[in-house]
């Protein structure tokens, strides 16, 4: 029985060189800028995670956020001092309660917002890993990556609002 070499030698057109998966320039730039892609969105999504706690939190203590403001002001000069007093009270009802009111839409565009960066995010992945490509086992690594590199951006945004909220 011949050895393995003497088979080798034997055997002029045996190709014996092992490939391993190559990341085409294509799919690493693809990666690379859905990556950045999704970043900014997930900041975008934390600017307004941001300033929704922070509202709600003003909102709580009377202390809103210094971006935010609602402008109600109206001067009646009556000529009895009881009767601007009594409109003065009036005033500062109506004003809290469309304070309020204000407030909370604010607060329900915020978090719109927020759905609107969190499916965005989610889009931006999913076309990624599309230009990639699903079936190649290089495609599944470097979507196996992405997914790493996104849930870290999660994970770094949700401790930063957890700082936040501290902060607050």
């Amino acid at each position: 029985m011949p050895s393995n070499q003497e088979a080798l030698s034997k055997i002029d057109e045996l190709d014996l060189t092992i490939r391993l998966p190559n990341i085409g320039p294509t799919q690493n730039r693809a990666t690379e800028s859905g990556l950045c892609e999704v970043t900014q969105v997930l900041r975008d999504r934390l600017e307004f995670s941001k300033r929704r706690e922070g509202l709600i939190h003003g909102s709580g203590t009377g202390r809103c956020p210094s971006w935010y403001g609602v402008n109600t002001k109206c001067f009646l000069n009556l000529p009895s001092r009881q009767g601007d007093e009594k409109f003065r009270g009036f005033w500062k009802e109506l004003t809290d309660a469309i304070q309020k009111r204000a407030s909370q839409k604010v607060i329900d565009f915020l978090s719109n917002q927020i759905k609107e960066r969190e499916n965005e995010a989610n889009g931006v992945g999913t076309e990624t890993i599309k230009k990639i490509g699903f079936a190649t086992q290089e495609g599944s690594s470097i979507r196996k990556q992405l997914d790493g590199d996104v849930l870290q951006l999660h994970e770094e945004s949700a401790k930063e609002l957890e700082e936040f909220r501290r902060h607050l």
